[in-house]
């Protein structure tokens, strides 16, 4: 098979799709919305991870030896929640601490232990004794005696830089919770916890005793929060950006609804393909529905350029979904597998939101040219749309087309200085 034999019978299927499309353009939409039903159902159960742990995969040596360990040792990651202050020890900043403490461990549901400076133990010998005693039990009364605690906490090898600070300017409380390893709904769990441990730590915000939460899983909640908020608020930029510039080329309004509609249906498929395959959104993907959309983009205008073109021409909207179908179809088809080819590279990455980043955006670019080459002529067919006659004139002696003839000529008359420079 020669190489223009097999263009031709691609390009000939692409004008027998148009045809049958024209023909039959609501038993193609609603075949359409058929498949983008299915592929988007699971959608509202997508997964947001923010976790390290979730940057490796699960048979990676590292994250079998920590789940390994969380087996017999439990949940190790604990929130932490700092305390800052000119001094902690004082009889007033104790008091707070110990209220703080106190409300971690009653007001907060699945806390099993606060671990603090209030109850840290000391072991000290006495004769033929061993005494294990609480550094902070029962809590001095004056600030001389609380002065000669602090000594000795900023003192203590395992105190220092664990429970208090060196200059005793900051105290932590280290909060355990009672989950298990790979139980059910961690996630939404410790998001509760999280949200929990923030509403009681509003209540003792102050200017002089000013309040800081931290840890891994604190740390996570906060970026599954951002990724929640942020994702949206990019998308929507992407979109309105391509708008713009959309109505600016075409100046329809069906040219800015119309590949509107096919990108947003693209991304709702591709976040229906990660919440169907298990995979989490992760910090890394959060870019992927902006970047489909400014990639998909391009083959809606290649089509609709066509299309437009054409209908300004023959006022034939049917002939001219068939025209642009058969002359876009081939090149559309082409740049998605080279670009999907290009994204798949990513695939080994030992990475995992990188490896997910680069096949779910093959798959992505994939279902954008799909829905441009099944969809976006459907809706063409059945939107109201009038020729311009002035647009048509505009093609053949417009600027922009005057400029490119100008350039194309430039560049075939001199091709071997262009080449050579």
């Amino acid at each position: 098979m020669t190489n223009s034999s097999w263009q031709l019978k691609l390009e000939k299927l692409f004008r027998l799709q148009g045809e049958f499309i024209t023909r039959r353009p609501w038993v193609t939409l609603l075949f359409s919305l058929v498949c983008i039903g299915i592929a988007t159902a699971e959608v509202p159960n997508i997964k947001f991870d923010g976790s390290v742990k979730g940057f490796l995969s699960a048979d990676h040596p590292a994250v079998v030896s920590i789940d390994e360990n969380a087996k017999h040792f439990g949940i190790t990651d604990m929130i932490i929640v700092a305390v800052e202050s000119e001094n902690i020890f004082t009889p007033e900043n104790l008091e707070k601490l110990q209220q703080l403490h106190n409300a971690l461990l009653e007001e907060v549901k699945h806390v099993e232990r606060v671990d603090s400076i209030l109850n840290a133990r000391t072991i000290r010998g006495e004769q033929d004794e061993l005494l294990v005693e609480e550094f902070l039990n029962p809590i001095p009364s004056s600030q001389a005696e609380l002065d000669v605690k602090r000594k000795q906490a900023i003192e203590h090898p395992l105190y220092q830089n664990l429970v208090i600070s060196k200059d005793a300017r900051l105290t932590t409380l280290l909060i355990k919770s009672s989950f298990k390893p790979n139980q059910a709904g961690i996630d939404k769990a410790l998001t509760k916890i999280c949200e929990d441990i923030t509403a009681v730590v509003k209540r003792f915000q102050q200017d002089d005793f000013r309040i800081l939460i931290g840890g891994t899983p604190s740390l996570s909640n906060s970026l599954r929060a951002t990724m929640k908020r942020e994702m949206p608020r990019f998308m929507g930029a992407t979109l309105v950006g391509i708008a713009i510039f959309l109505f600016i080329m075409f100046r329809r309004t069906s040219g800015v609804l119309m590949p509107t509609v096919t990108l947003g249906f693209s991304v709702l498929c591709t976040l229906g393909m990660i919440s169907w395959s298990g995979q989490p959104l992760q910090m890394p993907t959060m870019i992927l529905p902006s970047f489909l959309v400014a990639v998909g983009v391009g083959d809606s205008v290649h089509l609709l350029a066509y299309f437009y073109r054409r209908f300004d021409e023959t006022n034939d909207k049917s002939e001219a979904v068939v025209y642009a179908l058969h002359h876009t179809g081939l090149p559309m088809l082409l740049t998605t597998l080279t670009t999907a080819a290009g994204l798949l590279s990513f695939a080994g990455a030992p990475i995992l939101p990188v490896s997910n980043l680069g096949v779910f955006s093959a798959l992505g670019i994939i279902v954008a040219f799909l829905l441009t080459v099944v969809l976006l002529p459907a809706l063409i067919c059945l939107f109201p749309l009038k020729s311009r006659t002035r647009q048509a004139l505009a093609y053949k002696h417009g600027g922009v087309t005057r400029a490119l003839r100008f350039f194309s000529t430039f560049a075939i008359q001199r091709a071997p200085w262009i080449t050579a420079f």
